[in-house]
């Protein structure tokens, strides 16, 4: 099978997309590899981002950190010998935009990441007795972990830093295709399985239609078919601009399409006769 011949065909040929229901093997094969490798398209950046990330980070925490105590119990988080609130901003010198830290584990009322934020522009993460708040620029989204979900703990700077330099070894560069792996895996088994529903949904309105169209027919074909949808959903995740349900429309209405396309009656050519010899 020609991968890269497939995927292009894959993406507007309805026509060769009705040819392929009887292909389960291929089918099962094309989809497995394109997931694949659409999976390490995305997340190539963390093979050599990640080494980079921790020893950024190991530099950070042996620059910028002071000594400290910390204890995480039933719920609340305290630190100790650091004067709060604690604040730091840090340019980023690619993208110029800020990132704001900020620790008051010593304020009972509730604090807002947004407050210290000095533009729109500014990421920042904001540590309080009750919880972790992160503010994502890129998206717009505020994420917040609540300390009562971890159990209670206790660590210092030196075990931070314990931490950080396990993470600059050959442990980096092992994270980055352990967790291409796990989201292939996953993402998979969340794809094959949203098909395995509209699939459903497809051979009702196909039997509504009156279409000989059989449940394993339409699925094998939407093995193919997925690959428009997953691309621009891709495509829009790196543009930071997921449009809601766009996957299901593109998906869905390509299956329909294949399904109710007027089958065109394919010419059988003759081999050309013989002439009788005298």
């Amino acid at each position: 099978m020609n991968f890269f011949q497939s995927v292009y065909r894959s993406l507007f040929d309805i026509v060769w997309l009705r040819g392929q229901k009887p292909e389960t093997k291929k089918a099962w094969i094309y989809v497995i590899f394109f997931m694949l490798v659409v999976s390490i398209i995305q997340f190539l950046p963390l093979l050599w981002g990640f080494p980079r990330f921790f020893q950024s980070a190991r530099n950070f925490v042996e620059r910028e950190v002071p000594e400290f105590r910390a204890e995480l119990k039933g719920g609340l988080f305290t630190v100790y010998d650091v004067e709060q609130p604690f604040i730091k901003t840090y340019s980023d010198d690619e993208s110029g935009k800020e990132f704001i830290f900020v620790l008051d584990t010593v304020t009972t009322t509730p604090l807002n990441i947004q407050d210290y934020l000095p533009n729109e522009d500014a990421f920042g993460i904001l540590i309080t007795r009750t919880n972790a708040m992160i503010y994502d620029v890129n998206t717009g989204d505020t994420r917040i972990q609540q300390w009562k979900t971890i159990p209670n703990q206790n660590f210092t700077r030196t075990d931070l830093m314990e931490i950080v330099r396990k993470f600059t070894g050959a442990l980096s560069y092992i994270i980055a295709p352990t967790l291409i792996l796990l989201v292939f895996f996953v993402w998979t088994i969340a794809k094959l399985a949203y098909l395995a529903f509209l699939t459903l949904i497809v051979r009702a309105i196909s039997a509504i239609g009156k279409r000989e169209w059989k449940y394993n027919e339409i699925f094998v074909v939407g093995l193919f078919a997925l690959t428009l949808p997953t691309l621009f959903q891709v495509i829009m995740r790196f543009m930071y601009a997921p449009i809601p349900f766009v996957y299901t429309l593109l998906l869905l209405g390509y299956l329909i399409a294949v399904v109710f396309m007027n089958q065109k009656e394919e010419k059988v050519i003759s081999p050309p006769v013989a002439p009788p010899q005298a």
